[in-house]
């Protein structure tokens, strides 16, 4: 083979290597941390990620994990208080409901709009268990008078 041809081979060889190993998604940031224990490369903007369970604890890859509250919707002429925490969760919520608890009712759904349970609130704290569900979204509607008080949306770790 002449000098030519072996070039052009190896260009393409290269080209077509780069080509089909190419990255899912862009990265906006990132770092890498090397120590004798081992190494870390993290970036930011990654569009897929793995999700690994042991039992030291949880690692959620490749995704960037919010820590806030968010109240979706609230009606406009409710006189009682609602809190939840904590959120995000691992296990449950605690709901909490301050004056009159009288005809109140919670439905859980998924991030999808899935009904997964609905329950009434019979008590200033109530304990909204999400043990049974992985890892998700999930929004919480509470009701008064089967009316729609406030929406929140749920992170379960």
């Amino acid at each position: 083979m002449n000098r030519f041809g072996f070039f052009i081979t190896l260009f393409l060889w290269f080209r077509l290597s780069g080509f089909l190993i190419a990255q899912a998604g862009f990265s906006a940031s990132g770092f890498d941390a090397v120590s004798t224990g081992g190494s870390v490369s993290s970036t930011i903007g990654q569009v897929f990620y793995n999700h690994w369970t042991e039992n030291a604890g949880k690692i959620n890859e490749g995704i960037q994990q919010p820590y806030e509250i968010f109240i979706v919707s609230v009606a406009d002429n409710f006189k009682s208080s609602v809190l939840l925490f904590p959120n995000p969760t691992q296990d449950f919520v605690l709901l909490k409901v301050e004056n009159n608890v009288k005809d109140f009712s919670y439905t859980l759904y998924s991030i999808d709009g899935k009904w997964l349970e609905d329950q009434k609130i019979d008590q200033e704290e109530t304990v909204v268990p999400l043990q049974k569900y992985s890892g998700n979204i999930f929004l919480l509607v509470i009701y008064k008078d089967n009316n729609i008080v406030k929406t929140y949306k749920v992170i379960k770790q």
